[in-house]
């Protein structure tokens, strides 16, 4: 009977490690792009927070043009570790897009933001504001 054992155990040496392996390779390919989605999301989250402290502190400098209050979003937008992509003023409205990139080579966020002045849209009557 030992014999027996041997030969039929001869046939499957090694299956298991195969089986293993790709288990392996599989966890690995999934924790790699689990990483990338993280990245991602981090990047898109930075760069939200910096579109919106870049529109806010261009929309308190509206008043005195579009030249000044996208200065001021761009230093905003910098000091959040982000490039400023695009800004446009509107009146008193502030709009700033900008990017994130991350380093090696993972993919980058980009977000918009708008600031300004909230318009009353009701007739201006004392009981519009309650």
């Amino acid at each position: 009977m030992t014999g027996r054992r041997q030969a039929a155990g001869a046939r499957d040496r090694g299956s298991i490690s195969l089986l293993m392996v790709v288990i392996g390779v599989a966890f690995v390919g999934a924790l790699l792009a689990g990483i990338g989605l993280g990245g991602a999301k981090v990047a898109w989250h930075r760069a939200q927070n910096a579109a919106d402290a870049g529109a806010l502190a261009g929309a308190v400098w509206a008043i005195d043009g579009p030249a000044v209050a996208c200065a001021v979003a761009g230093r905003a937008v910098t000091a959040n570790d982000a490039s400023l992509v695009s800004c446009a003023v509107d009146g008193f409205e502030v709009w700033v897009t900008v990017e994130v990139r991350l380093g090696d080579g993972m993919a980058g966020g980009k977000a918009s933001a708008r600031a300004g002045p909230v318009w009353s849209t009701g007739t201006g009557d004392a009981d519009d504001d309650r």
